[in-house]
């Protein structure tokens, strides 16, 4: 089970794969990658959805200072 930090590493690797002119022309990849990044995205959303639920915290009274 990888921590959210190292799944926003692989998500930063896959945006500067995505950037680089070979790829950023080519719409199947641009896809592929895309839908790698979803997947990994859903699984922070789905760690996050879990600690506020263990810790009975509504989304709205969550605090960013």
């Amino acid at each position: 089970m990888k921590t959210i930090e190292e799944l926003r590493q692989e998500i930063n690797k896959i945006d500067e794969e995505m950037a680089k002119p070979e790829i950023c022309s080519n719409s199947v990849k641009l896809q592929e990658f895309q839908k790698e990044k979803d997947t990994l995205e859903e699984e922070i959303t789905s760690y996050i959805s879990k600690f506020y639920d263990k810790h009975q915290i509504k989304p709205k009274e969550v605090i960013v200072p």
